[in-house]
């Protein structure tokens, strides 16, 4: 599983305006994924 699916599963899925098999991105997902890529916040600590 990459990042973004793992951003995805943690972060997204909590949200009410997430739907199962969508591509769009919202704010939220943007930084946390950046932030995880940039190492500043570990997928354990989203």
């Amino acid at each position: 599983m990459g990042v973004e699916d793992e951003v995805r599963a943690r972060l997204c899925r909590r949200c009410d305006f997430y739907k199962e098999g969508e591509t769009l991105e919202c704010a939220a997902f943007k930084v946390a994924k950046r932030l995880v890529e940039q190492g500043k916040v570990s997928l354990d600590e989203l």
